[in-house]
């Protein structure tokens, strides 16, 4: 998969996220699985969000971060 289409997969599921927390409030996965009707896999969203909470951890200087 190109670079590129890697980027906006990853930039529409940001985007979702956003959305759903300024709705909500919260997030849950099942908000998120909508997007697997467009094409974006379990797997990528997961990702995505493990990435996320990897760099939170880090900027925070969490328990492991630097």
């Amino acid at each position: 998969m190109p670079a590129d289409m890697e980027w906006g997969k990853k930039k529409l599921i940001l985007i979702t996220i956003i959305e759903v927390l300024e709705r909500k409030q919260r997030l849950y996965y099942k908000d998120l699985y909508k997007l697997c009707d467009i094409g974006i896999t379990k797997v990528e969203i997961k990702e995505v969000i493990k990435e996320l909470l990897t760099e939170s951890l880090l900027i925070r200087g969490g328990k492991h971060g630097t």
